[in-house]
């Protein structure tokens, strides 16, 4: 297990290129990442603060993910940090499409997260595992300064895009003063962004369920 502590903040159109020009001379990697959230249709995953994923990239490599909500004690940090535990292991690609075909193979798989799943949550709710949708993200990595990787990311939710940029530090107030300093020197502002990519996703999800359901009544209407 891995305490992640994770900087993300919000980006404009505009801005997201301005970055990206500005990083083009230290970008290390470029991936293409498919993440596919699972939980049960109650979310009962989402009310235990877990998110589970499994994420394949450049449609070569795969993981899967588990993350917890974690409040540390003592002296609070950047606005824009979010602490989290994360159990993650790499995963054969055809492993990985076994689970999304049918998510209860999580559960047999030789690592930490099924005792987890079944810890926190009844037989009867991760019987019931699902694939609840995929969000596709296009996301670069750079250091453009050899203490901190920058991952820059572009998605698109519902025909919504979105733009963020991430730092994981063990110094995260360290790592919040040098990219306010490096993006104000470009004219960009930092928009601290707490919303995970999951909860964006349920909440655009329940959104989009929502307007379908008005569009079913108007019909029988």
């Amino acid at each position: 297990m891995a305490l992640e502590k994770e900087l993300k903040y919000g980006l404009t159109e505009s801005e997201y290129k301005t970055v990206l020009r500005s990083l083009r001379s230290h970008i290390k990697s470029r991936e293409e990442q498919d993440n596919y959230y699972l939980d049960n249709p109650r979310l009962r995953l989402r009310s235990k603060k877990i998110g589970l994923r499994v994420r394949i990239t450049n449609r070569r490599h795969a993981t899967l993910t588990l993350k917890q909500s974690f409040s540390p004690t003592g002296k609070s940090g950047p606005r824009a940090l979010k602490v989290r535990k994360e159990w993650e292991y790499a995963l054969p690609l055809g492993a990985a499409r076994a689970v999304l075909r049918d998510p209860q193979k999580v559960l047999r798989l030789n690592n930490r997260i099924p005792i987890i799943l079944r810890q926190q949550i009844k037989r009867n709710h991760w019987e019931k595992l699902a694939v609840l949708g995929c969000l596709s993200n296009l996301r670069y990595t750079a250091t453009p300064d050899p203490r901190f990787k920058v991952e820059l990311d572009h998605y698109k939710l519902f025909s919504k895009n979105y733009y963020e940029i991430e730092l994981e530090s063990t110094r995260p107030k360290e790592a919040d003063r040098w990219l306010r300093a490096w993006l104000h020197g470009k004219g960009i502002e930092l928009h601290p962004r707490r919303t995970s990519k999951l909860r964006r996703f349920l909440l655009e999800l329940k959104k989009r369920q929502a307007t379908d359901r008005k569009k079913n009544r108007r019909k029988k209407k």
